[in-house]
């Protein structure tokens, strides 16, 4: 079965069964268990689809909206960036 995966939606929660399927990979095929040369370039082909699908909205967002769908916890934020003078 083949998927276009770069018409997947966002919104509908796809980008994360595309982020478990390319954990999936690394998990399951990591040299030594396959050759370095093949799984690099599979690894680079599935990261990309993956990159190119979360793009989408990635610069529609505030950082925290960006954090808070990728559920991060910040354990020290930064000094935010003051206006110029």
């Amino acid at each position: 079965m083949k998927v276009d995966l770069l018409c997947m939606n966002p919104e509908l929660g796809e980008i994360a069964a595309l982020e478990q399927v390319v954990a999936e990979f690394r998990g399951r095929y990591r040299p030594p268990i396959m050759p370095s040369s093949p799984f690099m370039r599979t690894e680079t082909e599935l990261a990309e689809i993956m990159m190119k699908a979360r793009e989408r909205n990635w610069y529609g967002q505030t950082i925290d909206e960006l954090r808070s769908a990728r559920a991060v916890v910040v354990h020290k934020a930064g000094k935010k960036k003051k206006g110029p003078s």
